[in-house]
């Protein structure tokens, strides 16, 4: 009795030629990925530093610009007092001229 749970050496054999042959058989389709585009916060430049930084665990979050939100006497609430802002985010403009003003950063 065999507690080999792949069987005899002749089912190995077989299920190894088996498993070889199919890996090949495989369609593969290649990927390339050829340009993106974000905005980071705390001056992070590229998609790189920014993976350091999470692996570091630093805090990315900074002072709520006045600038960006008008938190008017809430300013001192300690839930909006730090965001992840993004630096320079007041030169967006939206299409719409419509825009609610939270929406007009």
């Amino acid at each position: 009795m065999s507690i080999n749970p792949f069987g005899d050496a002749g089912m190995q054999r077989s299920l190894r030629r088996f498993l070889r042959s199919s890996v090949g058989a495989t369609p593969v389709t290649p990927v390339a990925g050829i340009g993106m585009a974000c905005r980071l916060p705390a001056g992070i430049d590229s998609p790189d530093q920014l993976w350091e930084a999470l692996l570091r665990g630093d805090d990315l979050a900074t002072a709520t610009p006045f600038d960006r939100w008008d938190a008017g006497g809430r300013r001192d609430s300690a839930d909006i007092a730090t965001i992840g802002a993004i630096r320079g985010s007041e030169m967006l403009k939206l299409a719409s001229a419509n825009a609610a003003q939270p929406e007009r950063v």
